[in-house]
């Protein structure tokens, strides 16, 4: 696994976290959460990698972990992460 696509994994995890954690504060629905959240991989893509195709985007977004207020998510899931990032992200 490359340090590039760890460094990307663990990026959108944390921000994510933050974000739904800001967002459960805020009491915000579901499909604004859902928004909010493509918005945030949306903007670490391109300002990480300048990547903004949409599928790629959405390829990320499936495959972020849940990362519900109060719940850390798992080393696993961070690994996981990395490798779709790895396989699927710079074809």
């Amino acid at each position: 696994m490359s340090t590039r696509s760890t460094y990307l994994a663990r990026t959108l995890i944390a921000r994510s976290r933050a974000l739904a954690d800001r967002l459960a504060e805020d009491g915000v629905s579901t499909s604004q959460e859902r928004e909010r959240l493509r918005e945030l991989v949306a903007k670490v893509l391109v300002v990480e990698e300048g990547i903004t195709d949409e599928a790629k985007v959405r390829l990320v977004l499936e495959a972020l972990p849940a990362t519900g207020s109060g719940r850390a998510p798992a080393d696993r899931e961070m690994q996981e992460l990395a490798a779709v990032l790895e396989a699927q992200l710079w074809k």
